[in-house]
């Protein structure tokens, strides 16, 4: 497959001419800062401007200046890069980005791309109001979809791994649209009233898992294909800024103290006469009594139990991550392909990934430098699917990186002017891409 995208390469060449401690550090950035494509073979530490496009002879070209939405790849080809663009098309490369081919321009925004992962020169793309369809590798394309409302936009992409021949599209309306033929007719399986930013699909060929992420309703699961769904906001959440075992610990001691004020009984009237009953002595009846009433304390008083312990723990240790504020809102979100069937996602200075602990799926908030939901906006979130406790994270101004899972941070430089809206390992983990997007100053 990788041999017949080369061969439609050589046919398209002629048509284009927080309490964290902090290590702060000065990358090494290209020269003449701009946007486009970097790719970094350290971790981030320098990067390279990847940014030159194939033309017929001596002619230099570049996309320098070119705004990247969506960064997508080859599930057959490690080495094949697809850029999504604001204004210039789409960008793709077949070399880990050395050289670069246009074509889909002059459309509107890309919004997202999806290559199928059983016929990689079938690809679908989401671009303003429309899906378009390659069969040849992106010599042609087929408009299969257009959203006649207006101002609404098909706005995220997914290709079934279960049945490729089922693709997903999501709109800034809402609506969550189904094809079961490849795209030639499709339907509206869930309306969600809230702009769809992007679709995840389980990644394997077992999976019928697919996710919807809303811009501020939450994030949503389906086990079956879409037909039924979860909001994942419902989950618990591990917050940063709060310690839940301490807090834990004091709500049990007022349940117990709760349960035994309502359990213990002091001595009635006639218990106290039949204990004291021909004892004259004061200070022999007042011990008769404390004795006689720890006996009984020994009888009537209740203890929380273990299951009552594990049940408060499953119910009332950690609240759901709806009830945090601005948690609804996602910026970014991403697989977290380090793990089986995880997400991670980002809003305005917090990152929430899901987990499991020992009562099933919890989110866990990353502990990041700036308080929560006050930082800066975070465009970009990565973890290391080769190390999962290797997190990624940028911002229009820095790249944060850490490896111990959010507990301490180190701070570089963006290689670029623009800030960094993509930010993706390649599938064999030999580089790390970074995608530039300009963002526009009110």
């Amino acid at each position: 497959m990788k041999k017949q995208k080369l061969a439609a390469l050589v046919l398209i060449l002629p048509l284009f001419l927080s309490g964290c401690i902090s290590v702060s550090n000065k990358s090494k950035a290209p020269e003449n800062l701009t946007g486009g494509f970097f790719r970094s073979n350290d971790l981030g530490a320098t990067w390279s401007k990847m940014n030159t496009i194939f033309t017929v002879g001596t002619k230099k070209a570049t996309f320098d200046a070119a705004s990247v939405t969506v960064m997508t790849f080859d599930p057959l080809d490690d080495s094949a890069i697809y850029l999504g663009t604001q204004h210039d098309g789409i960008f793709y490369s077949y070399d880990y980005g050395e050289g670069w081919t246009r074509t889909l321009d002059g459309k509107g925004t890309i919004n997202d791309i999806v290559v199928d992962q059983e016929r990689n020169c079938t690809i679908f793309v989401a671009v303003h109001n429309a899906i378009y369809k390659t069969t040849d590798c992106s010599r042609t394309w087929e408009k299969v979809y257009f959203e006649p409302a207006k101002d609404k936009y098909i706005k995220s992409l997914a290709v079934s791994y279960n049945n490729n021949s089922v693709i997903y599209a999501g709109t800034s309306g809402g609506s969550f649209l189904r094809s079961k033929d490849y795209g030639k007719s499709w339907d509206v399986i869930k309306r969600f009233s809230n702009n769809i930013r992007k679709i995840f699909v389980g990644e394997n060929e077992e999976s019928q898992i697919v996710y919807a992420v809303t811009q501020s309703k939450g994030i949503f699961k389906s086990l079956d294909n879409g037909d039924t769904w979860e909001n994942l906001l419902d989950l618990r959440v591990d917050r940063a800024e709060v310690d839940e075992d301490i807090k834990f610990e004091e709500f049990l001691a007022d349940k117990e103290e709760a349960k035994l004020k309502k359990t213990c009984k002091g001595l009635s009237k006639a218990e106290k006469k039949e204990y004291t009953e021909g004892v004259d002595d004061e200070d022999r009846k007042a011990q008769l009594l404390e004795d006689a009433q720890e006996e009984k304390n020994r009888v009537t008083c209740q203890y929380l139990t273990k299951q009552e312990k594990i049940d408060y723990e499953k119910t009332d240790k950690y609240v759901a991550l709806k009830k945090i504020k601005s948690a609804k809102s996602v910026i970014t979100a991403t697989l977290d392909r380090s793990v089986e069937d995880a997400v991670i996602y980002a809003n305005n200075g917090a990152i929430y990934r899901v987990m499991v602990d020992k009562y099933g799926p919890i989110w866990k908030q990353i502990k990041l430098l700036t308080p929560p939901n006050k930082g800066e906006a975070i465009f970009a979130v990565l973890v290391n699917p080769k190390n999962t406790d290797e997190l990624f994270y940028a911002t229009s101004k820095a790249l944060y990186h850490s490896i111990d899972n959010g507990g301490s941070w180190a701070i570089d430089d963006l290689p670029t002017n623009h800030s960094a809206r993509s930010l993706s390992f390649s599938l064999d983990n030999r580089f790390l891409y970074l995608g530039a997007y300009q963002i526009k100053k009110k």
